[in-house]
């Protein structure tokens, strides 16, 4: 696997990472998560993520290679982690894995789709990428987490029926991010 952590200190000594703002051109990221890139959970990782030629290797609407990526068009948003310590001897605490959770809604819904939905509730882990209009977040690895999505029909002639739910992961770290290469 490969991975990329931020370095943690060891032992009792801390670290001071370095920050950069500008007054005058503010570094600022719009938009919500539109794109959710799933592989299978025992996918080969990517040699390098952020080159688009990887990508449209791999990307494929059917096919049962392992390596295959599925491209969903969704509204999704990612909520702050949910992140815990843990008490533990001489009075010292520890941060346990953050929970993470993407709430999507996938509104176009097309039999293949619907049946790839009905494949999440088979309670198995899956390898994903999610994107907003200017980045990409996930690494070489993808992320390991469950998707739990249902059909959503409301009342009305006049509401779209979409596929809703969560994709869940546990990690102490947030997901690698990078430009787009999809962004044009």
């Amino acid at each position: 696997m490969s991975i990329v952590n931020p370095t943690c200190p060891t032992g009792c000594s801390s670290i001071l990472p370095e920050v950069k703002f500008d007054d005058c051109t503010p570094s600022i990221s719009f938009g919500e998560i539109e794109s959710i890139y799933v592989t299978s959970g025992d996918a080969d990782p990517f040699i390098d993520w952020t080159q688009l030629g990887e990508w449209t290797t791999r990307l494929a609407d059917s096919g049962g290679d392992k390596n295959s990526i599925r491209k969903l068009d969704v509204s999704a948003d990612l909520p702050a982690a949910t992140k815990n310590s843990v008490d533990i001897s001489l009075g010292r605490k520890v941060a346990a894995p953050a929970s993470w959770v993407i709430n999507v809604d996938i509104d176009d819904i097309t039999p293949e789709t619907y049946d790839f939905m009905r494949v999440t509730e088979c309670n198995v882990q899956f390898r994903f990428w999610f994107a907003t209009p200017d980045q990409l977040f996930g690494g070489n690895d993808g992320i390991l987490g469950m998707f739990n999505l249902s059909p959503v029909i409301e009342r009305g002639a006049k509401t779209v029926n979409k596929l809703s739910g969560t994709i869940t992961w546990e990690n102490q770290f947030a997901p690698e991010r990078t430009d787009s290469p999809f962004a044009s």
